[in-house]
């Protein structure tokens, strides 16, 4: 194996019956795409994965797209086997569905020039949750933060992190940082983040 980099990388579930998951490992590598999407198949079984572990590293420069109709678990991006970093510079998309699998140690890094969202929804989740955004309109909560959508801590590396009125709930022994240069802003009722 070696680093790899790509344009656009599409791994797409079967929709035929009885046919094999549909799954990339970056394994202890470096693999920089453009755009990546997640394309579930029409069955249960038919799973389109990435899988990144300790060593892996994905950088991805516009977009991470999921893409599954009806089971969340059909598009996956499956960190839970180490301690994998995911650079994203653009956006995550979620069309209807999809699901990033934490790993204990594992990092997911909102790193873009242009403003981004965070997401979340049931099955999106983050270990160490990073914000490195460097424009002007920062990065931003998609919804509340838990216990049980960031398990890791959370740290304000660089830029603007808004919390877009959204609570922020972390994890006894984990820690809500803002590093010297960035900036945390609260607006609505929200408290300051607690464990």
């Amino acid at each position: 194996g070696a680093d790899a980099a790509c344009g656009t990388l599409n791994i797409t579930g079967s929709t035929t019956t009885n046919s094999t998951n549909a799954i990339v490992d970056v394994g202890a590598f470096t693999l920089t795409c453009s755009t990546v999407n997640i394309i579930g198949g029409s069955g249960n079984t038919r799973i389109a994965k990435i899988t990144a572990t300790t060593g892996s590293i994905l950088n991805i420069s516009t977009s991470l797209g999921f893409q599954a109709s009806t089971n969340a678990g059909r598009a996956v991006l499956d960190l839970s086997g180490g301690a994998a970093t995911v650079n994203l510079e653009g956006t995550l998309v979620l069309n209807t569905l999809g699901t990033i699998t934490p790993g204990t140690t594992s990092i997911f890094n909102y790193n873009g020039s242009g403003a981004q969202t965070v997401n979340f929804s049931s099955a999106i989740k983050y270990a160490g949750l990073k914000l490195s955004n460097s424009s002007g309109g920062g990065a931003t909560l998609g919804a509340a933060v838990s216990s049980t959508n960031v398990t890791g801590n959370i740290t304000v590396v660089s830029g603007i992190l808004y919390n877009g009125g959204f609570a922020i709930a972390g994890n006894s022994g984990k820690t809500f940082q803002v590093n010297s240069g960035a900036t945390f802003i609260m607006t609505g009722i929200s408290a300051m983040p607690s464990t």
